[in-house]
């Protein structure tokens, strides 16, 4: 599983560190693997890159946690989560259900966009706002909601099919001339 996080592009320098000091910090501390996008990738937003943060559920949300710690100093953190734009609809929920429940159970406020990037139309963002646990925990719950979606969505492959058989036997040459093999 991968979450994948739109920084502000201004934020990046403080976010890796002096040599990656701070981004091999949050890789040795929570075993997750983070990687900002580069100069060179293309831009998913002018104001932003993205960090994507690889690992179990427990890696993710301690480094998660501590991204925010560096980007945000005082009490209140924002942060935006890419999501697919196929997706969208599962994390909103019917009449906004889901987005409520996320807010209410984390605390936080919780925005799927409507529109997709223009930059990357493959992806639409969740802004959620308030104290950094709430927010974490709203990246953690859109994550089981986007796994159970896709588990959902898995194709079925199905092994099995007709027996199968010998292939054909090739007729050996100097049998059919009578000849005995040595």
């Amino acid at each position: 599983d991968t979450v994948q996080l739109l920084i502000p592009a201004g934020a990046v320098r403080d976010l890796i560190g002096p040599k990656g000091a701070n981004v091999q910090g949050i890789q040795e501390s929570t075993g997750a693997n983070v990687n900002i996008a580069k100069a060179s990738d293309p831009p998913v937003a002018p104001d932003a890159k993205i960090v994507k943060i690889k690992g179990d559920a427990a890696a993710q949300s301690a480094a998660v946690t501590m991204l925010g710690e560096l980007l945000y100093t005082g009490g209140a953190t924002g942060l935006r989560m890419l999501i697919p734009s196929t997706m969208s609809s599962r994390v909103v929920g019917k009449a906004g259900a889901q987005v409520k429940k996320l807010s209410s159970d984390n605390g936080v406020s919780v925005d799927v966009e409507r529109e997709p990037l223009r930059m990357a139309p493959q992806f639409k963002v969740v802004s959620m706002e308030g104290d950094m646990g709430g927010v974490v925990g709203a990246i953690v719950e859109v994550q089981k909601i986007l796994a159970e979606q896709m588990a959902r969505d898995a194709p079925v492959v199905v092994c099995g099919g007709p027996r199968a058989q010998s292939p054909p036997e090739i007729p050996d040459p100097l049998k059919a001339q009578g000849i005995a093999p040595i």
